[in-house]
């Protein structure tokens, strides 16, 4: 096990991690420590790429009863669009499948929205997994449950450092904090 004792930085940009990086630190943007962590310690986790996973969200919502929009043609390509934003605000908001359903046990529209986004969801998710792949929204999530289920010397290896700090990021999303 090689662990560098150096901190790692986690900083706000590309640019910043060069400049710290120009005065001797280390350093690395989150997505970037994100993705090298995935690999170090889940080298069988392939990610879907943003067109992979519209593709598969359409299809998942092609068995949907989209009311709103046409069955055909430019409307459908737009709800695609609009569940696909949606999804990706649920991901970054840390918000679950899981937490949608219980909000669809509720009535009214605010629940069937709920219900229609948990099966978007679900069906993304199952449709992603059935190619072994992941959505990568889903990668801070995932890398908490991977993190959470490997020792804390493995995680240090990956991070090439027992000391991680985070300069400069002045807004965090529930998903980064996991």
């Amino acid at each position: 096990m090689i662990v560098v004792s150096k901190e790692l930085v986690v900083a706000p940009s590309l640019h910043a991690a060069e400049q710290i990086a120009h005065r001797g630190g280390r350093a690395e943007t989150l997505s970037s420590l994100r993705r090298r962590l995935a690999t170090k310690l889940a080298p069988e986790l392939t990610l879907a790429s943003a067109e992979v996973s519209r593709m598969a969200l359409g299809e998942a919502l092609s068995h949907e009863p989209l009311r709103e929009f046409s069955s055909h043609g430019a409307s459908r390509v737009r709800a695609v669009e609009a569940f696909d934003d949606a999804i990706g605000a649920l991901f970054y908001a840390g918000t679950t499948i899981s937490m949608l359903e219980r909000i669809a046990r509720k009535k009214g529209a605010p629940a069937e929205r709920a219900a229609l986004l948990a099966r978007a969801m679900h069906g993304l998710q199952t449709s992603l997994a059935g190619a072994g792949l992941t959505d990568r929204r889903a990668l801070p999530t995932e890398l908490a449950s991977i993190m959470a289920r490997v020792s804390p010397e493995d995680v240090a290896s990956a991070v090439g450092s027992t000391c991680v700090v985070a300069r400069l990021i002045t807004r965090w999303q529930p998903a980064d904090l996991h």
